[in-house]
């Protein structure tokens, strides 16, 4: 095979190439495939493309952009650049065209119109493919910015297998000038018109576009269905639209749910809303795919094994723990209320944030501050606790009881004791500063 040289200075392709079918092309330019005219022997096959305005500078000046594209990116789901003379651009007398490999295959396009939409986890498959070339050119620099179901290529029209191709209006920092794409441009895929590719958006740059896209694409594999816009004249979504519901909700079947959720997010009209990266949308169809049935449910078969569960041996003691140290801290908290009745009324009662209760301790803080003056206050915690077979409690850092936990007896020793506490505490909040 002849030696290939990726930038050529021929004027036109027609002298290195032979044409052995059209393919047709889009507004951009014209396609055939092509082999080399002196590999007579060679049966390779390339992909070739002719700018459709070869008088148009800014068509010109793109179509070298798209050129140069090709050849600084490398990805399997990508085509490779194999020659051009699209850097020839200025020279207005070069008939500008690249050749790029081949993708033995259909569209996306042709395939959803022949064979009709896909089965779930090929059409997920298929995302997850194109996520990981989208994550790659936000890596390098690149918006695809025309993903589209014709511009998606099967190889050997396996639905799994996607080459994504065109970068005709695609954009990078570092080479483009507001002349190419400027606020007053539309551009994007009439297949689904996102509001930022409108005239007059400055977010034409925005990675998140292509992040609807795939999302789009996704939703136009389930369905068969474009989705156009991303709110119709009804405030509609795309997949909020009556047929478009019914046939996700048919093809996800127990994946519905985090499917619809997901596409709020993806396809949401305002950009800000969307997944800012495609990570998230990845891990988001990840799940999706991964999701379970969930079992068939018997309210009444669930009642019962619940009520069985509760009732375990291991239940009825963390029920009777907690019952217990329900009861002593009740105990306490009666006591000293009982107190403040009799010699105090100029007081609020108070507790504390952090109370809590475990399986075998009820702690709270319980105390009481001055009407007067809400900072003179005095909350000790009151801790009940199960341990082994008996029930201790403490007031403060003080044990005002240690008794049977089966058998507990408040006695009079566990009443004083709180009471000593309480009043000295009481006392305090009226002494004099």
């Amino acid at each position: 095979m002849a030696v290939l040289m990726v930038w050529r200075n021929e004027k036109s392709w027609t002298g290195r190439w032979l044409k052995v079918s059209v393919i047709g092309g889009g507004a951009q330019g014209k396609s055939f495939v092509v082999r080399l005219k002196e590999a007579v022997d060679n049966e390779d096959r390339y992909f070739l493309k002719e700018l459709r305005n070869q008088t148009n500078r800014r068509a010109r000046n793109r179509f070298e952009i798209e050129a140069v594209t090709y050849s600084q990116l490398e990805h399997s789901r990508l085509p490779r650049l194999i020659e051009s003379n699209a850097h020839l651009a200025a020279d207005r007398s070069a008939q500008l065209y690249i050749v790029t490999d081949l993708i033995s295959g259909v569209s996306l396009a042709d395939k959803i119109n022949l064979d009709g939409p896909l089965a779930f986890d090929d059409a997920v498959a298929l995302a997850l493919a194109l996520c990981d070339v989208v994550e790659y050119l936000h890596a390098e620099g690149y918006v695809h910015r025309d993903i589209k179901p014709q511009n998606v290529m099967l190889r050997g029209s396996i639905p799994t297998d996607p080459v994504l191709v065109d970068f005709g209006i695609s954009f990078n920092a570092e080479r483009e000038g507001e002349h190419l794409t400027g606020t007053g441009d539309e551009i994007g895929p009439r297949f689904f018109r996102l509001p930022e590719f409108a005239p007059g958006s400055p977010l034409k740059q925005d990675t998140r576009s292509d992040i609807a896209l795939v999302a789009g694409i996704l939703f136009y594999v389930l369905t068969g269905l474009s989705p156009s816009v991303p709110i119709d004249e009804e405030g509609r979504t795309p997949h909020q639209r009556l047929a478009a519901r019914r046939l996700l909700q048919t093809a996800a079947e127990h994946r519905s749910i985090p499917l619809l959720l997901m596409l709020d997010k993806a396809m949401a009209p305002n950009i800000h809303n969307r997944f800012g990266k495609v990570e998230e949308l990845r891990e988001a169809l990840i799940k999706i795919r991964d999701a379970v049935p969930e079992p068939d449910l018997d309210p009444k078969a669930l009642e019962s094994e619940i009520r069985d569960l509760a009732n375990g041996v291991a239940n009825r003691e963390i029920a009777r723990n907690r019952a217990i140290t329900q009861h002593a801290e009740n105990e306490v908290i009666g006591l000293a209320s009982s107190l403040v009745n009799r010699v105090a009324h100029d007081l609020y009662t108070t507790t504390s944030v952090g109370s809590s209760q475990s399986n075998t301790a009820s702690t709270i803080g319980y105390g009481y501050c001055h009407a007067g003056n809400q900072e003179r206050r005095f909350v000790p915690t009151v801790q009940s606790m199960v341990v082994g077979s008996e029930l201790v409690v403490t007031v403060g850092e003080e044990e005002v009881l240690r008794t049977d936990a089966n058998e507990p007896n408040f006695d009079e020793q566990f009443r004083q004791r709180v009471a000593r506490i309480y009043l000295s505490g009481l006392k305090s909040l009226f002494q004099a500063e």
